[in-house]
């Protein structure tokens, strides 16, 4: 299993920089997505993320599948320090909104020169 394969049935993905274009910097500094707001928090985040909330911000990209048993989001977390600090994590939830599992799918570190890249198929293969 691999996040880095490209494909044409993605439904959610963040490919490597070609040239001029750049998904991962659109998506993370050029998109209008608002903030999670404090009293949604504990519906998304985990604990530790919680309690981190004052260095970090989380933003929902919305709802990417769902079905009887569980739905699956995006979020982008935005850390704080000197760079580019992002990573967009794949969560999936139950019907009661609890966490089932977490993924992070594609990350822009500049402090650790990390850059990673990836995607979710209609298939949900990461």
């Amino acid at each position: 299993m691999t996040a880095c394969e490209s494909g044409d049935k993605n439904i959610f993905w963040i490919s490597e920089p070609d040239g001029q274009e750049n998904d991962f910097l659109f998506m993370a500094e050029s998109t209008n997505t608002s903030e999670i707001m404090s009293d949604s928090l504990m519906y998304y985040l985990t604990k530790e993320e919680i309690l981190s909330a004052e260095k970090l911000r989380f933003k929902n990209f919305e709802k990417i599948h769902s079905n009887k048993r569980f739905s699956i989001y995006v979020l982008l977390k935005v850390g704080s320090g000197i760079g580019r600090n992002y990573t967009f994590i794949i969560r999936t939830f139950d019907n009661d909104f609890e966490i089932i599992d977490s993924y992070e799918l594609a990350s822009w570190i500049d402090s650790e020169n990390l850059r990673c890249y990836g995607s979710i198929d209609e298939n949900l293969i990461i």
